[in-house]
């Protein structure tokens, strides 16, 4: 027991100590740097919380959408479903 106890202070020691390192080191870097327009990101954003204009997953909207119209008019079920899909669709644009 206190063999495992010695262990994991040591590791968290190591840990704080590597933690401590890396930000010593940021900091007389002068920090990360600003981003410059070369630097911004173009394509997806994966991490955006709006993810409503990100071409995948309008284009799996689209699916979803398209699936369950098709299956309002093969079996006339989910048609609620289709219709209300659809309408927000258009109305988040």
């Amino acid at each position: 027991m206190v063999n495992i106890l010695r262990f994991t202070v040591i590791m968290l020691l190591a840990i704080l100590l590597l933690f401590a390192s890396v930000a010593f080191l940021v900091r007389i870097s002068g920090g990360v740097p600003p981003q410059t327009e070369k630097q911004k990101v173009v394509g997806r954003r994966v991490f955006s919380p709006d993810i409503r204009h990100d071409p995948y997953v309008r284009e799996q909207w689209e699916a979803s959408v398209r699936a369950l119209e098709e299956e309002c008019r093969r079996a006339k079920q989910f048609c609620i479903e289709a219709k209300s899909a659809r309408e927000a669709m258009e109305k988040l644009g």
